[in-house]
């Protein structure tokens, strides 16, 4: 989240769904989407997160790499960006940080999902009968707000949430409670 009304965005949300956990994405979004100088400049990006958990109070050592699917946690690193430095640094202090098991992915440049509910669902419902997941019996689903804009895709999320609480092995949980992050 970026822009000049993050902090009253972010106040709202605490305010009205104190449910919700605000965990890290960087300040910047990758030095604003330009990642491979963001990664490359390792202590220029620590300092990003830091003035991210900062300005918006992140109470979790929780991060979610920008653009980068990478798995770090209490030594184990996994992912695209594995041998990064900037990620054995966030590592080495205490950072969990998550990557995804599945993108619902977005159609093109059209700003919709590329798949229907119905079909992402059974999409997740495979990775879980194929044991494809990074933690048995959990599932980290990367989807950006940006999908659902258009008045036609809309509701898409609230359907695709719908059809996997139709099957009681599915369980919502915020992401503090992922098995990694549960480890000591």
């Amino acid at each position: 989240m970026v822009g000049p009304f993050k902090k009253r965005i972010i106040d709202s949300l605490r305010n009205d769904y104190p449910q919700f956990l605000m965990a890290n994405h960087s300040f910047s979004h990758g030095f604003n989407d330009k990642y491979a100088k963001f990664y490359s400049m390792p202590d220029s990006a620590y300092k990003d997160f830091m003035r991210n958990e900062k300005e918006l109070n992140i109470q979790v050592k929780i991060i979610r790499l920008p653009g980068n699917n990478t798995w770090a946690s209490n030594g184990v690193i996994h992912g695209q960006k594995a041998e990064n430095p900037l990620i054995k640094r966030l590592d080495s202090n205490g950072y969990k940080i998550v990557g995804w098991d599945i993108e619902w992915a977005q159609n093109g440049k059209q700003k919709a999902p590329k798949e229907s509910a119905t079909e992402m669902a059974k999409r997740i419902n495979q990775r879980f009968d194929d044991g494809n997941t990074v933690e048995q019996n959990a599932i980290v689903i990367l989807s950006h707000d940006r999908l659902f804009e258009k008045q036609q895709f809309a509701d898409s999320l609230r359907r695709f949430i719908q059809i996997l609480k139709q099957d009681p092995r599915n369980v919502f949980e915020t992401i503090d409670h992922y098995p990694m992050l549960q480890r000591k």
